[in-house]
């Protein structure tokens, strides 16, 4: 019986204290199947892709484009690109289209022990006159470097396609830390993050960049191209291999590397024509900027007040960028034209011309060309005939006639019958009142 005791003790007493041991000294975390799977190839490449945006939070919307959706198109076809490489593991922070938050996102990235985050965004901007593709890094240290070496390639392969490179940019808070909560969060963690921002869905200049069905798709095979390339990577499916592409590293900096907030040194312009007859202005303007590119130029008439759209800054060997612009028709013009850096300082020129153009617009010029050809064409004919004005025409004279009887009648039908009709009604009644008064005047 003693033993009976001891034995029944340690079945139902000691055992299950060592099985809740047991579960507490074991990690278990929301992606323990995905991390396990990390546990088959420990030297793999690392990449989580983000898609921006999620459920409540649509990102921009605009032009029937919805910015959550594309970039959930875009990280799936990145991934299913990205698998087909060798040595390379993939994650996303989201598979459906759920919010989260941007920590959580980092904290997803730092569990799975990413060497890379990348977080998918399509852009937009308050007046819509931006245009371009752009990355945002973070400013300290690694994630710096890591994030400026992979935006080149990232850069390089976009602008490719023809988008305009609006450069690799940091930006702070006002605490002096990363402005992106998926950068600050990542750098937090000692993950290299980078947003790229792939085009503008609201700019003219961006337009044939973006559809529906295969830009999004597009952009998820170049993205995983990059990110190949960058670690240097092969596909034996794909038959690439760029594990001989070979990459300046950046230095890793030792203070932060913070945006460039002042305006460009000076912009310079001049006038070279102007032509009356169109009202066409055209000149050409160079800036400088030591700490960072010149991106546009932009153009006011009204002498700095107000700027127009704005232009890529694309100078020649010279450093010149000739413009065209029509000036305002039958308005005093005031020109000065402005150069605006990658983080829109703005430095305009002096003012460059003062008047006022009156020409013709394209569809006053075509009208009065009609009107010059048919007054032409009359002159020749009455050369030709001096007395055809003195002469009725047989055909058009009865016609007149005809019409302007019509007309006649059929106003009397519209208006005259009408009015008689009421004119009879009153009349009618006058004189059942006037006869009613004088039979009560004889009772």
């Amino acid at each position: 019986m003693g033993l009976e005791v001891i034995r029944r003790k340690i079945k139902y007493g000691v055992m299950p204290f060592f099985i809740l041991l047991g579960i507490l000294c074991c990690p278990v975390t929301l992606n323990a199947t995905e991390i396990a799977e990390k546990s088959v190839s420990e030297n793999a490449i690392v990449v989580v892709i983000d898609p921006g945006h999620g459920g409540k939070n649509a990102g921009a919307i605009y032009g029937g484009y919805i910015e959550k959706t594309l970039t959930f198109n875009t990280a799936k076809a990145m991934k299913e690109e990205l698998e087909k490489y060798d040595g390379i593991k993939v994650y996303l922070t989201r598979d459906s289209d759920v919010d989260m938050e941007l920590g959580e996102r980092a904290a997803f990235a730092k569990e799975v022990d990413a060497d890379l985050l990348l977080s998918l965004h399509y852009n937009m901007s308050e007046l819509h006159k931006l245009f371009g593709t752009e990355c945002w890094i973070s400013a300290f240290g690694r994630c710096y470097a890591v994030g400026r070496d992979f935006s080149l390639i990232e850069l390089e392969m976009l602008t490719k396609e023809g988008l305009y490179d609006r450069g690799i940019k940091t930006r702070l808070n006002s605490r002096g830390t990363d402005y992106y909560g998926i950068i600050r969060s990542s750098t937090a963690n000692d993950i290299p993050a980078v947003i790229i921002e792939h085009c503008h869905l609201d700019q003219v200049n961006d337009k044939s960049y973006i559809d529906h069905n295969t830009w999004p798709q597009k952009y998820g095979v170049l993205d995983a191209t990059a990110v190949a390339r960058y670690f240097g990577l092969k596909s034996e499916q794909l038959g690439v291999d760029y594990s001989n592409e070979v990459h300046e590293a950046t230095p890793v900096p030792n203070e932060r590397m913070s945006p460039d907030d002042t305006p460009p040194e000076w912009c310079e312009a001049e006038v070279m024509e102007v032509d009356e007859q169109t009202g066409m202005i055209r000149g050409k303007l160079s800036a400088y900027d030591p700490d960072s590119r010149i991106l546009y130029y932009t153009v006011s008439f009204n002498d700095g007040k107000t700027f127009g759209e704005y232009y890529r800054y694309e100078p020649d060997e010279n450093g010149d960028v000739y413009f065209e612009v029509q000036a305002p028709n039958k308005k005093r013009t005031r020109l000065v034209v402005a150069a605006l850096n990658m983080y829109g300082g703005l430095a305009q020129s002096e003012l460059l011309y003062v008047g006022r153009l009156t020409y013709l617009l394209d569809e006053e010029a075509v009208e009065e060309t009609i009107v010059t050809t048919r007054q032409t064409a009359d002159l020749v004919e009455e050369s030709e005939n001096p007395d055809v004005d003195d002469v009725p025409d047989e055909d058009t004279e009865p016609s007149k006639r005809m019409k302007s009887a019509s007309y006649f009648v059929l106003w009397v039908l519209v208006f005259g019958l009408p009015i008689l009709a009421i004119g009879a009604v009153w009349k009618c009644f006058i004189d059942k009142k006037r006869r009613k008064t004088k039979e009560n005047c004889k009772n």
